[in-house]
């Protein structure tokens, strides 16, 4: 005879299942158990009051990971002076969802709550519970959880977003965002506005440039599986059609400078640059001709090294540059191009070589990206627009040159962003959209770029040198140029972050952070690691983590299969009270104390290997424990009917009553002696 007995939703550790028809239990019976199920709350008891910490700290240098760093001599840490009440994580009983939704809240306040004296971390949120929450309730991809930063996609003006690029007044020559042919201004537009230049086809000069308000987010990674949507690339369309470009024989180029390079960076003598050097660079909106026998023309050009009998044609003078050439080539020529600088001794020195970022372009050198069918390439029709993004980045697949300040490598890749399905990454598209990579080229922005030690130190100078140094560190706008009047770029959309108050409160990048906790909690979580502090090792530690990228599911946060907790370990006795079952069994603190009890069967460990299923209300964790082998216990009872059977789940440990077990589903079988011949079921 087969018994399923399932227990009330709000008790299943001690329930009474009523039958309507008597029950005969044969002299001798035997009893086994088939399977039972148990649920209860995943919960968590802290004994003490407990803390988590975001650190930014490096082991060695005690310097913040962040840029900008060294904002009014502090070291811009906003996390230095946090207020207990956004670590704090009260004792007490909690769920499992609760307590994680807990710790994102203080995680949260953290980034909300940072110092005044200190960088605005606004480009960014804390993991929250409906960052996975799935309509049915089960959490996907085999994760729990993850605690942790990303960059917050629902943000408002000023912080990260993608900004249609508006033009420099400050910067910029012959130049507008007034459509030519709508007449109306428009965000995201620069087109050539002064007459082109008269010069042959093959040799036009780039007399015109603009240079975007917005700051370019530099810090991207080339995390797999991040939508591009969600990634960090700059995208843009060419005003003409291909067509178009060909029949003007024009030549278009984008790329990355800097506003603060362009105003000047620290000179050697404490003066800004263009007092000391006021041709050679791109910058302000005046016309400057063989100023010291150099062709200036604002903007800086420099030839490229074409080995085709056209090295004395001019190019804009960018770090990095997108060229689109229709000048001479009828299918056009694509190319990417990286500036050069002469040093002290008089060489020629490429981009990733540069010791600082206060030098002087050269020449323009193209980097592995000469392409000579610009449609061909790229899969386009010659009335289609050329629609083209591109992304500075670190890779995450070299730990070297990645997880470090010294030795970091910038790299820059363009995308095809008219074959893109801009909600699967890069690596997910139907086709190859990955126009050019320049790490392949070993091209790179090398970390004395950005924060080189005698640029950033905002203790000597004026007010606005300090300000260009600490610029310098996130330094990038975005300037283009076109030959022929009236054409240019269109949607230029700009992935950026507000940079200005830099001497109060700038907005501030997390290069790396870890996350902290106290002894407990800690536990808990499975925070591993440790931190040298003092020549002593501080334990409870995350690995070092990336905030930057919108992914929730992203490898770079705390993933929790599950919290370390110690109930999973439980084991249970399953008691059926009115069956005259005698088994024995004794507690972890009497092993002289043994005693009888009705046992069914015992339970171990049944959460170690569980399931859980969560709402925004409960957070429940199953366990299905079935016998590897049958466990008679024999009766030795006299016949008797019975209407019902009572349950009762206690601890093995201690027999104490299981009052955490929510739900239970108890099956077993009752076995007649073989001599016996009536109707087990008869009333």
């Amino acid at each position: 005879m087969n018994v399923n007995l399932i227990s009330p939703t709000t008790n299943g550790n001690r329930y009474t299942v009523r039958f309507k028809e008597n029950i005969n239990i044969p002299q001798n019976s035997q009893v086994y158990l088939n399977f039972c199920s148990l649920s209860r709350e995943s919960e968590v008891i802290l004994e003490e009051d407990q803390h988590i910490y975001i650190d930014i700290r490096d082991d060695t240098t005690q310097l913040p990971q962040i840029l900008p760093q060294l904002v009014g001599g502090n070291g811009n840490n906003p996390f230095t002076s946090m207020a207990g009440t956004h670590t704090k994580i009260a004792k007490g009983q909690y769920s499992y969802s609760k307590l994680l939704e807990t710790i994102s809240d203080q995680l949260y306040a953290q980034i909300s709550n940072t110092s005044t004296d200190y960088g605005l971390l606004t480009s960014y949120r804390a993991i929250m519970g409906e960052d996975f929450l799935e309509t049915d309730g089960v959490i996907p991809n085999d994760t729990d959880f993850s605690l942790g930063l990303i960059w917050d996609e629902d943000l408002t003006e000023g912080t990260l977003n993608v900004k249609h690029a508006s033009l420099s007044t400050a910067h910029g020559r012959n130049g507008t965002n007034v459509n030519p042919t709508s007449g109306d201004a428009e965000g995201g537009l620069y087109v050539k506005s002064n007459a082109t230049d008269a010069s042959s086809s093959g040799y036009k000069n780039f007399d015109n440039y603009g240079l975007s308000n917005e700051c370019y987010f530099h810090y991207g990674t080339n995390d797999e599986g991040t939508p591009i949507i969600h990634q960090n690339i700059c995208e843009f369309k060419s005003f003409e059609t291909i067509d178009e470009l060909r029949a003007s024989q024009n030549a278009l180029v984008i790329g990355l400078y800097s506003a603060s390079y362009a105003t000047g960076l620290q000179g050697t003598d404490g003066t800004p640059a263009p007092a000391n050097d006021p041709v050679s660079r791109t910058r302000g909106t005046t016309q400057y001709n063989n100023v010291s026998g150099i062709n200036y023309n604002n903007p800086k050009q420099a030839p490229a090294d074409y080995n085709n009998n056209l090295v004395n044609r001019k190019f804009l003078g960018n770090f990095i540059q997108i060229v689109l050439d229709y000048r001479v080539a009828t299918t056009g020529r694509f190319s990417v191009q990286a500036v050069k600088r002469a040093n002290t001794a008089g060489t020629i020195e490429q981009l990733q070589n540069w010791d600082s970022q206060n030098n002087q372009p050269a020449v323009m050198e193209n980097r592995g990206a000469y392409i000579q069918n610009i449609a061909g390439k790229l899969n386009l029709s010659n009335d289609d627009h050329i629609h083209l993004g591109f992304q500075t980045y670190y890779d995450k697949t070299a730990p070297s040159s990645y997880n470090h300040r010294v030795g970091k490598k910038l790299y820059f890749r363009v995308i095809n962003m008219a074959k893109a399905d801009v909600s699967k990454s890069i690596e997910q598209q139907a086709e190859n959209i990955l126009v050019y990579d320049s790490k392949a080229h070993n091209l790179y922005f090398n970390d004395k770029f950005f924060v080189e030690n005698s640029i950033v130190n905002p203790l000597v100078g004026t007010t606005d040198i300090k300000t260009n140094k600490l610029r310098s560190q996130i330094p990038f706008n975005v300037c283009c140029s076109s030959l022929v009047q009236n054409t240019g770029f269109t949607d230029i959309k700009i992935p950026t972050l507000d940079n200005t108050n830099f001497q109060t409160r700038p907005e501030s990048i997390i290069t790396r952070y870890r996350i902290h906790a106290t002894q407990e909690l800690g536990q808990y979580l499975g925070l591993s690691k440790t931190k040298l502090e003092n020549g002593r090792k501080t334990p409870y530690y995350s690995n070092w983590l990336y905030p930057n990228h919108y992914n929730a599911l992203n490898p770079n946060l705390v993933h929790l299969k599950t919290i370390d907790l110690e109930w999973r370990n439980e084991s249970y006795s399953i008691l059926v009270n009115n069956l005259p079952i005698k088994n024995y069994k004794n507690t972890e603190s009497t092993r002289d104390g043994g005693f009888s009890k009705a046992i069914i069967s015992n339970i171990p460990t049944p959460f170690s290997q569980s399931t859980d299923f969560v709402s925004q209300e409960q957070h429940l964790t199953s366990a299905t424990y079935k016998p590897h082998y049958q466990i008679i216990s024999n009766l030795y009872n006299q016949e008797f009917t019975t209407n019902k059977f009572d349950v009762e789940i206690r601890r093995l440990k201690d027999d104490l009553p299981a009052t955490e077990i929510l739900k239970s589903i108890v099956n077993f079988t009752i076995v007649p002696p073989p001599s016996y011949t009536k109707n087990i079921n008869a009333n």
